[in-house]
């Protein structure tokens, strides 16, 4: 299959059949490096707990760790560097640390709402950015930008709130950033 997982250009695995890139069989074929480009991202089901926690620690446009202040992050990064710690204490930090970020809504550097993280199925995760009672205002701000489309095409109004629903799922992926490069909103 070109251009899939088994691309014959990036080794063959039958015994019959030559490499695609250096001509060789499956016993002298090294294999070779190949990628593939994926629409969303994937994620190992291993690290899935902890990529959950992290989500909900950091800001979701710049990766900051979110805090109210700078001697409150130095005081996290000293707490989890501390190895004297055992494992109990350390699951018990940054449970506290977990707690502490979660209250934080807007990112003190680059200003962004962060709302909450939830998982919904087995390796999805969805940032529901406007969900807070503090940023309705925000919301609402955003909500009236499609208000001119609506104006103009009544008939798209019962699929705007799906549209809305997809910009925050996916806000940096290809399909968004071409909707609103039409709509004139980048």
């Amino acid at each position: 299959m070109p251009y899939g997982p088994l691309d014959e250009r990036m080794g063959t695995s039958s015994k019959k059949a030559e490499c695609a890139t250096c001509g060789e069989r499956v016993d002298l074929c090294p294999g070779h490096f190949g990628w593939i480009q994926l629409q969303l991202p994937v994620f190992h089901v291993g690290y899935i707990k902890h990529i959950y926690h992290i989500l909900k620690m950091i800001c979701k446009n710049c990766g900051r760790v979110l805090t109210k202040d700078e001697e409150q992050r130095q005081q996290f990064f000293k707490l989890v560097r501390n190895r004297r710690l055992d494992s109990n204490k350390m699951r018990d930090t940054l449970k506290a640390i977990m707690k502490q970020c979660a209250m934080i809504s807007e990112c003190r550097f680059c200003h962004e709402i962060n709302g909450d993280v939830k998982k919904v199925g087995p390796l999805k995760f969805v940032h529901r950015k406007y969900i807070r009672k503090q940023v309705s205002a925000a919301r609402a701000e955003f909500e009236a930008q499609f208000e001119t489309s609506i104006a103009h095409n009544p008939e798209l109004k019962p699929y705007i709130s799906k549209v809305q629903f997809h910009l925050f799922q996916f806000p940096n992926s290809t399909f968004n950033n071409g909707i609103l490069h039409k709509l004139g909103r980048r």
